[in-house]
């Protein structure tokens, strides 16, 4: 199977964007934290003064918005926890300087003092939050819809579960990361592409002129290799079998131009493609051939 320049560039966007849904999500702490606080503080504070009902509110609506950034990660939603959290900074900031010069700060047990640092805090998160999305709107100017989030998705299932016995086109490489640990890695060899799944560091995507061995080694009394593979701009080292390995040889020193039909190009009725769903027929290929 071969995919054109367009569906590998296609998959590469995707897959990059699926890490970027993680920086997002990784993003909204901040506000569910800081929202979570002050929803806690303002119900302790309802029994001293009905004023901590504004705290409340304004505590719930930053909480929401945590939480709706952690459950439907977006770039607009990245950009309200920005905003939310910038103007709950000045609050804390602005309230705590006016209490400060009302009645001073002896008599406060330096309890504004807590609240000006923790409205920098929030300020230097909103901060973040807003360079953040500059950079990545930039990057994504139209980000990906659900229905292609999905189309990805399915693909990276469809990779996890595919039968390693008798497929040819199926490659293991066991690598170690300093810091998670041991990361698998699944690569279905196209005809012009590399596909790459693993459950612990994602997915990625290449074409066959970026991919390439860059060191080997056999590994005494064992019929592997130490092998350190190149993929796009990025370097995988692990172990490989050495069936595997020379599998992965044999597909990359081979030549093929194959005469694709319309239908296997992706076609709305190719079978091969339909799988992937209604949005996106003929972006992914279907690996249920391959189970």
């Amino acid at each position: 199977m071969k995919l054109d320049d367009k569906q590998i560039q296609t998959i590469q966007d995707l897959s990059e964007f699926r890490s970027v849904i993680k920086t997002l999500k990784q993003s909204s702490w901040g506000a569910m934290f800081f929202g979570g606080w002050m929803v806690l503080g303002s119900i302790y504070g309802l029994q001293y003064t009905p004023l901590a009902f504004i705290d409340l509110i304004v505590g719930l609506v930053i909480l929401g918005v945590g939480v709706n950034l952690r459950m439907k990660p977006s770039l607009k939603g990245l950009l309200r926890n920005g905003v939310f959290l910038l103007l709950l900074s000045f609050w804390n900031i602005g309230i705590s300087i006016i209490d400060i010069r009302q009645f001073g700060i002896a008599d406060m047990e330096s309890q504004p003092l807590r609240w000006i640092v923790i409205g920098v805090i929030q300020f230097g998160i909103a901060i973040h939050n807003f360079r953040l999305y500059y950079k990545l709107s930039k990057k994504f100017p139209v980000p990906p819809t659900d229905g292609e989030i999905r189309e990805i998705n399915s693909l990276i299932r469809n990779i996890s579960r595919s039968k390693n016995d008798g497929a040819d086109n199926i490659v293991l490489l066991k690598a170690q990361a300093p810091v998670s640990g041991k990361i698998n890695w699944k690569c279905m060899l196209l005809d012009n592409a590399a596909l790459l799944v693993s459950e612990e560091a994602g997915f990625c995507c290449a074409r066959k002129d970026q991919v390439a061995v860059i060191t080997k080694k056999k590994i005494l009394l064992k019929k592997a290799y130490k092998t350190t593979l190149l993929v796009g701009q990025s370097q995988l080292k692990g172990k490989m079998s050495e069936e595997h390995f020379n599998r992965f040889i044999t597909w990359k020193e081979a030549i093929h131009t194959p005469q694709i039909s319309h239908q296997q190009e992706g076609h709305p009725g190719s079978p091969e493609f339909n799988e992937a769903g209604p949005e996106l027929i003929g972006t992914f290929p279907s690996t249920a051939d391959q189970n």
